[in-house]
């Protein structure tokens, strides 16, 4: 994701990661991918995601990308790759700040029990 810039739209930015895995040898997504930014890139998921448009919202500097991805299936293995990235490489001040509370809740979950 480190080639996603601004002035991209968000269907070239689907596109890098698609050339990716086939280049890697994967044969198809697992499922679609759900590419989306700017001020709306989480409400994809509700009605007013029904009105994006991927090719026609090109992406600024400070916006975020979020991005959810059926990044390959291989031999029936289906893997996914969820993210949200800074378009410019950067998170704000502000980014930071929410990035930090969800990596520390995420490193603050314990591991799985090991029933004996």
């Amino acid at each position: 994701m480190r080639r996603v810039k601004p002035g991209m739209n968000d269907l070239e930015a689907a596109g890098i990661l698609e050339a990716e895995w086939k280049r890697l040898g994967a044969q198809r997504a697992s499922f679609a991918p759900i590419i989306s930014s700017g001020p709306k890139a989480m409400t994809f998921f509700s009605l007013a995601g029904e009105s994006y448009d991927a090719v026609g919202r090109v992406m600024r500097a400070g916006d975020l990308l979020f991005n959810d991805y059926g990044a390959a299936e291989v031999r029936r293995y289906a893997s996914d790759v969820c993210r949200t990235i800074p378009v410019s490489g950067t998170f704000s001040p502000e980014q930071r700040k929410y990035y930090d509370i969800v990596l520390e809740a995420q490193e603050a979950r314990s591991p799985p029990s090991n029933p004996v």
